[in-house]
C-alpha cells in the first residue's frame, strides 16, 4: 500500500510525459496535492479502487512503480 512518504516518488513518475499521456486524464499538471488526494481516496472506507506501491525486495522504501 502507498504511504505518505511515497508522494515524492509518485510525483516523479507522473512528471514523465509518457506516463501522463496514458495515466493522467486531465490537461493540467499532476501536483503533490493530486497525489496526496489520490492516496487518501485509497484509504477511504468506501474506496472502490486498490492501489499498490511496488517496492524493491532489498529496500521497501525504494518505490519502483505502482499497480
Amino acid at each position: 500500500m502507498w504511504r505518505d512518504d511515497d508522494v515524492p516518488d509518485r510525483m516523479m513518475a507522473f512528471a514523465d510525459p509518457l506516463i501522463q499521456r496514458s495515466s493522467w486524464t486531465r490537461s493540467e499538471p499532476y501536483t503533490e496535492n493530486d497525489s496526496r488526494s489520490y492516496l487518501a481516496s485509497l484509504r477511504a472506507p468506501d474506496a472502490d479502487e486498490l492501489g499498490f506501491a511496488l517496492a524493491s525486495p532489498a529496500d521497501a522504501c525504494d518505490v519502483l512503480g505502482g499497480a
